[in-house]
């Protein structure tokens, strides 16, 4: 039985690898929450014909990556990094309070294993998130997943029209774009991204969809902050180079204790 599992395994290795050096490969690569899973679907939808791996790591030295995962980042690396095979990469960006609240919510069990979450009060669920939930990893994933595995730093080049922005670097072809933009608008982005027509952009997996769909919008609407706290985050590099001014201070005023 161990033998024939050994078998198995090397076949679906060599299955994969063999799907990526044949296809075009297309790594739609965000932090979780940011509408990621949206544009992955709305594209397999699509009439895109390369390899779509949806993933929120490129690193597979990440300790907490699972082994499944981990050989089919090892096996990207070769092909993209090592080999130099041509990779385009879809990175969406969300305000980081907005994306933290929701990554708390989906991945509540994870950072609260000793709670059920339909059993808390909001006042005990924002404590949680306060002290639990690492509100700084939009600070460090870029540099991370982006910088540190394709060579691109995405704070050189400024965003188009404040909605996106395309690098070309080496074999790697990267778009970052806001996912607060309109739907038609992504939809289009996307469209001259893939050289495609008809990508059309619907919402997947958000979190007012969930089973916690109204405790979710409890917490959106008592949450508060301090100003220090609000003024750390839209004051950090990311937020100034993909925001602008007149939304941060909306996002201030939405938050602001």
């Amino acid at each position: 039985m161990e033998e024939l599992l050994l078998i198995k395994n090397f076949l679906k290795k060599k299955h994969f690898d063999l799907k990526i050096r044949c296809n075009d490969i297309l790594f739609i690569l965000s932090m979780t929450k940011t509408g990621s899973t949206s544009i992955a679907s709305s594209i397999r939808e699509s009439d895109f014909n390369g390899i779509i791996f949806h993933d929120h790591i490129f690193s597979y030295s990440e300790p907490k990556m699972t082994l499944n995962k981990k050989w089919k980042i090892q096996l990207l690396h070769k092909r993209a990094i090592k080999k130099g095979k041509p990779m385009k990469i879809i990175s969406s960006i969300r305000y980081p309070i907005d994306r933290n609240i929701s990554a708390f919510f989906h991945g509540f069990q994870y950072y609260c294993p000793e709670f059920e979450i339909e059993n808390l009060e909001i006042e005990k669920l924002i404590s949680l998130f306060k002290s639990r939930y690492p509100h700084h990893k939009h600070d460090e994933w870029l540099s991370n997943n982006i910088l540190a595995e394709t060579g691109i730093n995405i704070y050189d080049t400024p965003l188009e029209n404040e909605s996106y922005s395309l690098v070309r670097h080496e074999n790697f072809e990267l778009l970052t774009l806001k996912i607060d933009l309109a739907n038609e608008l992504i939809s289009k982005i996307l469209d001259q991204f893939l050289n495609l027509e008809g990508i059309f952009v619907k919402n997947h997996n958000k979190s007012s969809n969930k089973k916690y769909k109204q405790l979710y919008y409890n917490f959106k609407s008592k949450i508060k902050f301090p100003v220090s706290f609000i003024n750390t985050i839209n004051k950090s590099k990311f937020c100034e180079h993909f925001f602008s001014k007149e939304f941060l201070e909306k996002k201030k005023d939405e938050y602001l204790a």
